[in-house]
């Protein structure tokens, strides 16, 4: 919910993002479930639904817009999650779908694009 709600700019939007996310994810839960990583697929799925609540929100905004202006989307959604939102590396990953130490090399990287030493 705070992802969403980060990425949009709004409660209101946010929690409709993740209630449309849920609902999404429900038409293939079975399938979901039988694979090695379950979490990459529900991660992907709120992206998109946010990144698509997003796109049909004229207006819709948020003081991170600048890490997605300046790094990839995965990069920003990283950091957001890790800096902005105050997640662990480890729960940062597992949110995702990744390795921890895919993790760390992708929040790394991020900081390099933000400037950071």
């Amino acid at each position: 919910m705070r992802y969403a709600e980060a990425r949009l700019g709004s409660g209101v939007l946010g929690h409709g993002a993740v209630v449309a996310a849920f609902s999404a994810l429900s038409t293939i839960w079975a399938d979901v479930l039988g694979r090695s990583r379950p979490c990459t697929a529900s991660w992907q799925i709120l992206v998109d639904t946010v990144s698509a609540v997003r796109s049909a929100s004229p207006g819709a905004g948020a003081d991170v817009d600048v890490l997605y202006e300046v790094l990839p989307a995965r990069q920003a959604d990283a950091v957001l999650l890790r800096d902005e939102l105050g997640m662990s590396v480890e729960d940062t990953a597992d949110l995702m779908g990744v390795d921890q130490s895919a993790m760390i090399v992708l929040l790394q990287v991020a900081g390099r694009g933000l400037g950071r030493a």
